[in-house]
């Protein structure tokens, strides 16, 4: 759980798990909000986990109610949805450590 990390997990969907959705009319967006309403633990669950006192947690996050639902990052904008990869329906799910995806433009020589 990144909650209180401020880093970024990613999502890797193999192009026949990415043309499935994309079928089904959900987009990238789509995927990102799902996951984050729906990816949760109960904050009970985390506190002897993931270097809970390590964390940040937001002022909404009721640390006092052992049940309190935590999403897996802070919002979904962290959670970022790439499709990489051949046949075999093998998708996968990347946790950061405290980090934030960056991108750089490659420019092709020749």
């Amino acid at each position: 759980y990144h909650l209180g990390t401020r880093s970024q997990i990613v999502l890797v969907l193999c192009p026949e798990h990415a043309t499935e959705i994309a079928n089904s009319g959900l987009s990238k967006a789509d995927v990102r909000e799902y996951i984050y309403a729906n990816a949760r633990m109960p904050i009970h669950q985390l506190k002897d986990l993931a270097h809970y006192g390590n964390r940040v947690w937001p002022n909404w996050i009721d640390q006092t109610n052992p049940d309190t639902l935590v999403p897996i990052c802070a919002s979904p904008d962290d959670i970022v949805v790439i499709v990489a990869g051949g046949g075999g329906r093998h998708s996968a799910w990347m946790s950061g450590w405290v980090t934030r995806v960056c991108t750089e433009e490659i420019l092709r020589v020749g």
